[in-house]
């Protein structure tokens, strides 16, 4: 197979082994990732475009000769590549526009490698007006430009999937209830008949390789028992751990989650309190640091300004209350707290003293200013985001408006929308954090915790969705 040396944006073409552009022999090369924010220069005149989304990328650089019949045809070969870097430095400062792809195939390689150009710049040679350079021919007697040279701004990671025309391909994913399959899973509410949160898991043998994956996660909510939700957190977890709970007991009420909540009275003039030592189910144990992201439910919520913290408690032996700190005007209409993220163990290396205590309970303190007389815990769940975290949030749709397929495109860099009905597109939903990436060779969960802030247990454990996933693999050197 024949050499393949090309810049694209899929309306022109700089192709490096042609006629016009010649790449001089050695005069390619590709950087290690470099971590820092660059500018990605473009040519004529004063421009420049910060690469806003990737503060980590490489720098390739081509040497070239440009050859053509005329001069006019000479400069017409540079002038394709900077109109080409142009489109690049556009889509890198407003996230939209075309995208530009470096492709490489070395001679006897089965598979191309693909890379996305945030930017770049082509730099002649200082002595361009010379004599020399302006009536130079080459041995053809075609008019040759040598000693140009190309730098480029591209990703970090290769692709073994062209970036402008292929497609992700979807993964098999499974879980207690569902799968494995590479269609859509349902990860309805664990209160509708299922036994356990939301999740679903993907294995080592679907992601060869030893390179990340990139995701394009499906959320089909197009069912009669979805319910809106305001936010939607999401966590990945290398293992099947699929996350910790907690569920108040001691006040009956069947509005509930397990029928009961926690009745918790305010104490003292300074309105501290503490909850009786939790047991959470679905831990994991202590051979790695896990990282959880806890969300509180409060059944019947008052008017006031408090801040909740939280803590462990191992067998009442010692507690702590510096792990984090929430602090809200909390209005009689907000049931759902985001209390935030909370190690276990809280310091790994521990274990390098001794054996670490395993059994992790869960106090929570707070602090108000407008006096409430109790707070009714109902639920507390712990989203294992151990290797990482992405949250949705609802710009404001209500139930009906959401109904479709939610997508969040980690592969074009961005979260939009289906109409079910329509096939058009928009954007209901803010993302924060990145896509998830997925570790070659390793089986890992997603676990799923959805609410509005005000919603009902019903629509909480009534939300029905289903998932499903594609992937593209990476790679940092060259696709074989």
């Amino acid at each position: 197979m024949a050499f393949v040396l090309e810049i694209t944006d899929g309306n022109e073409t700089a192709n490096f082994m042609g006629t016009a552009l010649k790449v001089d022999e050695g005069g390619f090369n590709i950087s290690l990732p470099r971590k820092r924010v660059d500018l990605a220069l473009y040519r004529p005149g004063p421009f420049f475009v910060p690469l806003k989304t990737p503060d980590t990328h490489r720098e390739a650089t081509i040497k070239f000769t440009s050859i053509g019949a005329t001069r006019t045809a000479v400069l017409d070969n540079i002038e394709v590549i900077e109109r080409i870097l142009s489109r690049a430095a556009a889509r890198a400062q407003v996230g939209r526009g075309d995208r530009v792809e470096l492709k490489y195939k070395w001679d006897g390689a089965t598979n191309t490698t693909y890379w996305e150009v945030y930017g770049g710049q082509v730099n002649m040679p200082s002595d361009v007006l010379s004599v020399g350079k302006v009536h130079r021919k080459n041995v053809d007697g075609n008019y040759a430009l040598p000693e140009c040279e190309l730098t480029l701004y591209i990703s970090p990671k290769g692709y073994t999937v062209d970036i402008l025309s292929g497609s992700p391909t979807a993964v098999e994913l499974y879980n207690s209830y569902a799968g494995p399959s590479t269609g859509y899973i349902d990860i309805r509410n664990y209160k509708q008949g299922y036994t356990i949160p939301p999740y679903v898991t993907v294995d080592a043998s679907e992601l060869p390789g030893s390179e990340p994956y990139i995701t394009k996660l499906y959320i089909d909510t197009n069912y009669a028992s979805f319910y809106a939700f305001n936010y939607l957190y999401m966590g990945l977890y290398e293992g099947t751990t699929v996350g910790a709970w907690y569920e108040g007991s001691g006040t009956v009420d069947s509005n509930c989650s397990g029928g009961e909540y926690d009745d918790i009275t305010w104490n003292g003039p300074v309105g501290v309190w503490d909850l009786p030592t939790i047991s959470w189910t679905g831990i994991g144990g202590v051979g790695s640091i896990l990282y959880y992201f806890l969300v509180a439910r409060d059944y019947l919520p008052q008017n006031t300004f408090f801040t909740v913290g939280y803590g462990y408690s191992v067998n009442d032996k010692w507690k702590l209350r510096t792990l984090g700190d929430f602090n809200t005007p909390k209005s009689a209409s907000v049931r759902y707290l985001p209390l935030g993220p909370l190690a276990h163990p809280p310091n790994l290396e521990l274990a390098d003293i001794g054996t670490v205590e395993d059994s992790m309970e869960v106090g929570i303190y707070g602090g108000y200013e407008t006096t409430p007389t109790d707070w009714t815990l109902d639920l507390m769940y712990g989203i294992n985001i151990t290797h990482g975290m992405r949250i949705w949030q609802n710009r404001g749709c209500d139930t009906a408006e959401l109904k479709g397929y939610c997508i969040d495109d980690g592969w074009m860099g961005m979260l939009y929308f289906q109409d079910p009905s329509t096939s058009k597109v928009r954007q209901p939903l803010v993302s924060y954090l990145e896509p998830f990436k997925l570790a070659p060779n390793k089986q890992q969960t997603i676990t799923f915790f959805s609410y509005d802030i005000n919603g009902s247990l019903t629509e909480h454990y009534g939300r029905q969705m289903k998932v499903k996933m594609e992937v593209v693999p990476t790679v940092s050197t060259l696709a074989v």
